[in-house]
């Protein structure tokens, strides 16, 4: 099994549960959609748009009177049908990590993996279930392919250039530094 299909079934695993409250929830899923390179096979490439010639996404942006997207705006993603993702079994890695994101902060050229706490299904854990998970995260990040976390921190300091992220609440499990994947 690749290294990233293993990372992706080990998230469901840590996740399991987790479609029940996607159901009930109207906040997720407002996205760029960012696509790995190695993962790109997957994908129509009707559906992709190229931004600053080193990142990928899907093309789910609203367009202005001149048909210019509007990539200030943090669109809805093009998969999301029915309160649910319509392509569930060809997620992208960065979709299957949410609750987790994974911010960079430039000045200490480090990454800070955080849980977003406005999840439904993280406001339900109790404390006790909440610690496990966040351990099962440290876990996941800590014996995650090198290759697959620097593929996907590359991605996360090239849209940091291009994008403004979304306020959120969130809680800060772990912090990465830059010059041990970048």
């Amino acid at each position: 099994m690749n290294q990233l299909k293993k990372a992706s079934t080990t998230l469901r695993k840590i996740f399991k549960g987790i479609d029940i409250y996607c159901k009930s929830c109207d906040l997720c899923c407002f996205t760029y959609g960012w696509i790995l390179p190695s993962e790109t096979y997957k994908y129509n490439y009707e559906n992709l748009v190229e931004i600053n010639q080193k990142v990928k996404c899907f093309d789910s942006f609203r367009k202005n009177n001149n048909g210019d997207r509007i990539l200030e705006e943090i669109p809805r993603c093009k998969f999301y049908k029915n309160n649910r993702c319509s392509i569930q079994d060809i997620k992208p890695f960065d979709c299957l990590l949410y609750p987790i994101k994974i911010l960079y902060m430039p000045n200490n050229k480090k990454f800070k993996i955080v849980l977003s706490l406005d999840c439904p299904f993280i406001k339900y854990l109790s404390n006790a279930k909440m610690l496990q998970l966040e351990n099962k995260i440290i876990d996941f990040f800590t014996d995650l392919d090198t290759d697959v976390l620097a593929e996907y921190l590359f991605l996360v300091k090239e849209w940091d250039r291009i994008t403004k992220p979304k306020d959120f609440p969130y809680k800060v499990l772990l912090y990465l530094d830059e010059e041990n994947y970048v």
